[in-house]
């Protein structure tokens, strides 16, 4: 296809993911021709090396009418994958959700500790149970 933007090049593995005025809106290709993204990004600001970026990435593509309408649900085209992930996501036996009154910075801390942060609470409490010696005491918080 040929190049919406008279001074860049056609890439014929794939049609650009930008539109017309976001192509012409790119510096001259021969500027910016094997310029790193921060190169690119001090010239002429980020929103435009992010498109620079997204124009020239072979991996970047948008699917042609004809591939449109190939396209098929993910349940028909992989559905031992499709089914493989709902069997994953309903294998949380004996969960039950409640509310529970915490600390802040006890809550923070685990928040702060990334993405699994109730699964941590949930393993230390569980540790905290099969510990052969009990723990006791008033908590009236």
């Amino acid at each position: 296809p040929a190049s919406p933007c008279a001074d860049w090049p056609a890439f014929p593995i794939f049609r650009h993911p930008l539109t017309t005025e976001e192509i012409a809106s790119l510096p001259p290709f021969a500027e910016i021709a094997g310029k790193r993204f921060s190169e690119v990004a001090a010239i002429y600001g980020e929103e435009i090396a992010i498109r620079v970026t997204i124009a020239t990435d072979p991996d970047c593509w948008v699917p042609t009418d004809e591939e449109f309408a190939r396209a098929r649900p993910a349940s028909e085209a992989v559905p031992e994958i499709v089914a493989a992930y709902h069997a994953a996501k309903t294998e949380e036996p004996n969960r039950v959700n409640i509310e529970i009154a915490l600390d802040a910075d006890v809550l923070q801390y685990f928040r702060d500790s990334g993405p699994g942060w109730q699964a941590r609470i949930n393993d230390i409490l569980r540790r905290t149970m099969n510990n052969p010696i009990a723990i006791t005491g008033d908590h009236d918080t």
